[in-house]
This record gives C-alpha cells, structure tokens and sequence, in this order.
C-alpha cells in the first residue's frame, strides 16, 4: 500500500502488509470476510481509492487486487486525491465521502471532468447529505462487502450517463 502525502496517514509511505498484520493480528478484515471466495472480477482496472482509515484502506486495496484490479493507488486526502489526478488517471474510483480534511465531493467534480466513473463509501448511513449533482452516484455502505463494492465498480464502469 502507498500513500501519497506528507501528512496523518500518510506519513506511512510504504507498509509491509505481513509486517503490518504480525504487529495487529486480531485487526478485522471489511466485514470479516474471505475475499478470496468473491467471484466478481475488476478486469485489469486501475482503482483510485480515497480512504482515510488506515486499515480499511489497507483490506479494501489488498481485495481489489485479488478481484483482478491492475492498479489500486490508495490516497488518505482530498488534497492527495486531487495531487494524484494530475498524473493518474484511474478506469474507476472508489470515494470514502467523508474524509479526514473534508467531503469528497472536490474529488468527484475532478472525476467527472476527467470521465471517470466513480462510487461513494460511507458509514454515516443516510445522515451524509450527498450534493445534489452526485445523487444519482451509487453509494456503498460500510462496512461493505467485496463482492457489493466489485459490482457497484463494476456497474458504473459500465454507465454511459
């Protein structure tokens, strides 16, 4: 996992995920589930993840990768998320809507400007107000299971609005 800044979680450049699991061994898995038995496939996609906690940030990277995605750059900010739209260009996104310096929705105007399909993470429930030109944006609740986030991904990649 690699996150891109300077700054709270992101002064944890480079984790050894072995390293990172021998030093928290009892740490949940998302929804303690075993991504290995998911059948839905991300086919070779580039995955933006904006997460601000740390290990699901670290779990939800590591079962994108198992479910096929070719690249998942994890970004804790708003700030990170845009530094990083500025050189990548990822097949799909992933939103926590909520971050640590704010709301997601900066992000997902860059999104839409670039063409990339996106999904809001949330575990406010339905008390996070989404503005009103990303409320047609499917929203997964946490704490989600792969196999939903896979094919909310895998959805809107497939959208043509």
């Amino acid at each position: 996992m690699i996150f891109v800044s300077g700054q709270g979680l992101a002064d944890c450049r480079l984790v050894d995920r072995r390293r990172l699991s021998a030093m928290l061994p009892n740490a949940p898995h998302t929804c303690g589930e075993d991504h290995s038995e998911v059948n839905a496939s991300l086919d070779a996609k580039s995955v933006l993840l904006a997460e601000d906690q740390f290990l699901i940030a670290m779990d939800t990277e590591h079962a994108l990768l198992e479910r096929g995605a070719a690249d998942v750059r994890v970004v804790p900010s708003i700030r990170d998320a845009l530094h990083l739209l500025e050189s990548f260009r990822p097949d799909v996104a992933v939103l926590d809507f909520m971050l640590a310096d704010g709301t997601a929705a900066e992000v997902a105007e860059a999104l839409v400007a670039l063409g990339v399909p996106f999904v809001f993470a949330t575990g406010f429930g339905d008390s996070v107000a989404i503005p009103a030109p990303y409320r047609h944006v499917p929203v997964v609740r946490k704490p989600y299971g792969i196999a939903d986030l896979v094919a909310s991904l895998n959805a809107v990649v497939g959208r043509t609005d």
